[in-house]
């Protein structure tokens, strides 16, 4: 009994002396600083991490009320000042974090600061692509900010960002020329042949998730599939998973099948027939202008001799060109950038409302102008003296299309409206 009771007393002790080694790291987040982003989303924002770095066992977070009161109306925008509230509310550790707008994206810049040291203990940034997005973005940075790692080293699934998944998609919409060769090996028919050498030329497209193509090639006679793919990655090592259909001329020998009802006693067979397939493989170096690729393929043909086979094959697919539905062969995209400053109030607005406003106005013209292929407008956070209040950055599949946007009646009804909150214009247009 005695001896029970030492161990529980030691192990109490050891317990006690744990807890008070592991006591939790108490952080501050200072009020988000911002420009040219309504404050309700940033709020909204501060509110979404606060909740997220408070799922964390690994640390303390001080409350927006004592922040609040020790902050006042002064506001704090830089590592030393952070220090020093820091050190007032007797934290460990102070969050730093600034929002600014680029176009339609977001940067959200952060910083770390250790109360004691002053040093910064993580800094980092990350892109929103638009106000919806700061909700997975915020998740990821007290997941960055908790665990003390990069933006990028917590990238998994249900916390993936839009503005990771732009780059791999914009790798991958795109047009593929590649070459092949392998070998067939048949499993019935084929003239019993052990193995035959296969030579193959792609057009393959991928889009998001899925390859489809077509595909002609010689092997044990002529072939031309079409086919289409699974993707399961979007790195450079992705697996895939399809099926194909098409038209197999098949190369036989036999060409004669003996039949007693026929007079004379043979009909030719027929070599020919609709083939379908199922195929998997592996495409490396995907993310690249140039990839490699492994296929084994199952194929059945349907015709006199039940040809069927396993074509093993291995190649190489190069980026030749994206898809632009708008832009005709030879004609070079036009580009139309303009900037305004713009009153300090007008239509009983000010500054930054009209500038939405205008804003909204501009991006409600897509869709409206055959070859309008993209229109970004963007909002100043410099604020200097020779900077501009809004630019707009748009493209143009010719100088026709430009000109119909131009004249267009929504567009004439937004030049009407900016001529009461604009005192200076600048524009400039050319070709790429």
């Amino acid at each position: 009994m005695k001896t029970i009771l030492s161990i529980l007393i030691i192990l109490s002790i050891y317990i006690s002396v744990k807890a008070q080694d592991t006591t939790l790291n108490r952080m501050v987040v200072l009020p988000f600083i911002s420009n040219g982003i309504d404050p309700f989303s940033v709020q909204t924002s501060e509110s979404i991490l606060r909740m997220e770095l408070s799922k964390h066992n690994n640390a303390s977070i001080v409350s927006e009320k004592k922040t609040l009161a020790v902050i006042g109306n002064e506001g704090c925008t830089d590592e030393e000042c952070a220090r020093e509230i820091g050190q007032k509310l007797s934290s460990t550790e102070v969050l730093l974090c600034k929002l600014s707008p680029l176009g339609e994206k977001i940067i959200v810049q952060y910083i770390l600061v250790e109360t004691t040291t002053g040093k910064n203990i993580l800094s980092e940034s990350a892109t929103a692509v638009n106000l919806e997005d700061l909700d997975a973005v915020m998740k990821r940075i007290a997941i960055s900010v908790a665990n003390q790692t990069p933006f990028k080293s917590n990238q998994e699934v249900g916390n993936i960002v839009k503005q990771e998944t732009i780059i791999p998609l914009s790798q991958a919409a795109r047009f593929n020329f590649g070459v092949g060769f392998g070998y067939l090996f048949p499993s019935e028919g084929y003239n019993d042949d052990k193995k035959s050498f296969t030579l193959n030329i792609y057009l393959d497209y991928e889009i998001q998730d899925y390859a489809v193509g077509m595909m002609a090639g010689a092997r044990d006679g002529f072939a031309i599939n079409l086919y289409g793919n699974y993707l399961f990655s979007r790195t450079d090592f992705c697996p895939y998973i399809g099926g194909t259909l098409g038209f197999h001329w098949v190369a036989h020998d036999e060409l004669l099948l003996i039949d007693p009802y026929y007079e004379n006693g043979g009909s030719e067979k027929d070599a020919d027939g609709i083939e379908v397939g199922v195929n998997a493989g592996i495409r490396l170096l995907h993310t690249y202008n140039i990839q490699l690729f492994l296929n084994v393929e199952y194929i059945v043909t349907f015709n006199d001799y039940k040809d069927k086979a396993i074509v093993f094959t291995i190649g190489i697919l190069w980026k030749r060109f994206r898809l632009n539905l708008f832009t005709k062969k030879g004609n070079k995209l036009i580009k139309h950038i303009v900037f305004w400053r713009l009153n300090e109030s007008a239509y009983g607005n000010d500054k930054q409302t009209n500038a939405q406003i205008l804003k909204d106005k501009l991006l409600a013209m897509q869709g409206k102008v055959d070859g309008l292929l993209k229109v970004e407008v963007g909002f100043d956070f410099a604020n200097e003296k020779d900077s501009c209040d809004v630019a707009l950055d748009s493209e143009f599949s010719t100088k026709e299309a430009l000109h119909q946007y131009q004249v267009h009646p929504d567009h004439e009804e937004i030049k009407k409206w900016l001529s009461e909150i604009r005192y200076e214009r600048r524009v400039v247009d050319y070709e790429i």
